[in-house]
């Protein structure tokens, strides 16, 4: 149970750094490289969360 929660927070921080990273590059503060970057860390935060949260998985 702990686990499965702490997976859902994890995949909601990741949405919550992609939301930032979008908001930071659309206002000019980063760059494409750093952006991209980011992008895909939150991208992998939501995939990693989502699977030990249980979100893949057919019951």
């Amino acid at each position: 149970m702990k686990q499965v929660k702490l997976a859902r927070i994890t995949c909601g921080l990741g949405f919550l750094l992609m939301l930032g990273t979008a908001a930071a590059s659309d206002a000019g503060n980063l760059s494409i490289c750093a952006a991209a970057g980011l992008l895909l860390t939150g991208l992998g935060m939501m995939l990693v969360g989502g699977f030990l949260g249980g979100l893949f998985h057919e019951e």
